[in-house]
């Protein structure tokens, strides 16, 4: 995946959260929860139709969206589905736990589902854990930051941080990284 992919995707994975902080401010909160699942169909049939794949993520993504949504339906309350990005992050932690603190094989054999010709030997998976510890540490914080916003924040302040906040971080990050290689690169 090339890193115009990677951007697309990490864009269109937030149309639903931004999709429901649009409509819930103007159309309530049903119609906002029915806006936020038709466009994660739709981001899932893009997939599918033009693209040729079963994005399995965002199906499951919005799959979530409907359980939370209906349960912030019958209880009246929006907290139900603001909580929502903060679990699929949480679940995300728990396949980062698997890969860093997992045995060799494990980490090959889950990383072998996405590149089959992909070998790793002892060095390859030092360095992957090194690289895998910051966005760890990334993903966690802005988890917390999640929850709190759901419980302590407006709906469009809750709405930045579980979405551009977190592609704003991940850009900094990588474009810190990249700076950092790309001179350490050049002195040698």
């Amino acid at each position: 995946m090339g890193k115009k992919d990677l951007i697309k995707n990490l864009l269109l994975g937030f149309i639903p959260i931004f999709t429901f902080s649009l409509a819930e401010e103007s159309l309530g909160l049903v119609n906002a929860v029915f806006l936020s699942v038709i466009s994660g169909v739709v981001i899932f049939l893009y997939y599918l139709i033009s693209m040729k794949q079963k994005e399995w993520f965002v199906l499951i993504d919005t799959g979530l969206v409907l359980i939370f949504g209906l349960i912030s339906i019958q209880f009246n309350d929006d907290i139900f589905f603001k909580i929502k990005p903060g679990i699929v992050q949480c679940i995300v932690l728990a396949m980062f736990s698997m890969m860093l603190f997992s045995n060799e094989k494990i980490l090959s054999s889950i990383l072998g589902r996405y590149n089959k010709n992909l070998v790793l030997n002892s060095e390859h998976v030092q360095v992957l854990r090194k690289q895998m510890i910051p966005l760890y540490v990334i993903i966690t914080l802005h988890t917390v930051l999640i929850f709190i916003a759901a419980f302590k924040f407006s709906t469009a302040s809750w709405s930045f941080i579980a979405g551009p906040l977190f592609y704003i971080i991940l850009g900094l990050y990588f474009g810190f990284s990249y700076t950092k290689n790309y001179f350490r690169m050049k002195k040698l």
